[in-house]
């Protein structure tokens, strides 16, 4: 976006309207690529293009059966409704037949038999005797006698 005062500077985003949204983050993303072909385009003296952005809407996982969605049209929803518009939306978005199938298997095993191994936080392995002893404590490798020698 232009302002009318500079017409050499390109706003993105939130800053031109002075609106601080989430889903500006989206409308910045498309932005940047129009404004790319734009400058191109000034380059070679061709006339600008209209940057039009049309608003999908948003959704989010909370949880387990737990979503929130604002859709476009002015369509509110959450909880069960709304996470299974999101699962249904992210199957369509995948690439492929098998791609769907796949992520659509894993996610009935992982629903069902609350399979939460890929989630595991490990704790480091606790510290042996000789690791909490501190340097001129240990016994050096090089006194260490092998077996059997006296």
């Amino acid at each position: 976006m232009n302002g009318p005062e500079k017409p050499r500077v390109v706003v993105v985003g939130a800053g031109f309207g002075g609106l601080m949204l989430a889903r500006a983050l989206r409308k910045a993303s498309v932005e940047v690529l129009l404004i790319d072909r734009q400058i191109r385009r000034r380059i070679v003296g061709q006339p600008t293009t209209t940057f039009r952005y049309t608003d999908k809407g948003i959704m989010a996982t909370i949880g387990r059966n737990a979503a929130v969605a604002e859709l476009a049209f002015g369509l509110r929803t959450s909880g069960f409704l709304a996470w299974v518009m999101w699962l249904m939306l992210h199957l369509v978005l995948l690439i492929g037949f098998r791609n769907r199938l796949n992520v659509l298997v894993n996610w009935a095993w992982n629903y069902f038999t609350y399979d939460r191994s890929a989630r595991l936080i490990m704790h480091p392995p606790r510290a042996t005797p000789h690791a909490e002893a501190g340097p001129f404590e240990q016994e050096p490798e090089t006194l260490k006698t092998p077996h059997g020698a006296p």
